[in-house]
């Protein structure tokens, strides 16, 4: 029997969302918020490497930005357009 689909307002459902290229909806984003703060609270390392990510992935996206403004540009509108799309549903 296959598995049934994640809910809505669940940390599975925001990673839904994201498998079917679709922005999440506010109360999957919501939940995954809640559950990383959990997680990330009861493993202070966990959280201080997580950190270090972050700011590393922010940096190297500026400098691809830098690098290659036009695709950049396009990308950042595609990306933009998508989630409009996702916003506005019947539009």
């Amino acid at each position: 029997m296959p598995k049934p689909p994640a809910k809505c307002g669940t940390p599975s459902g925001y990673n839904r969302h994201l498998r079917l290229g679709e922005a999440p909806c506010i109360p999957c984003t919501e939940a995954k918020t809640a559950w990383n703060r959990m997680n990330l609270a009861a493993d202070p390392e966990r959280a201080r490497l997580q950190a270090d990510r972050t700011l590393a992935h922010g940096r190297a996206l500026g400098r691809l930005r830098d690098l290659y403004p036009e695709v950049y540009q396009t990308l950042f509108r595609e990306e933009l357009a998508k989630v409009e799309r996702s916003s506005n549903p019947g539009h």
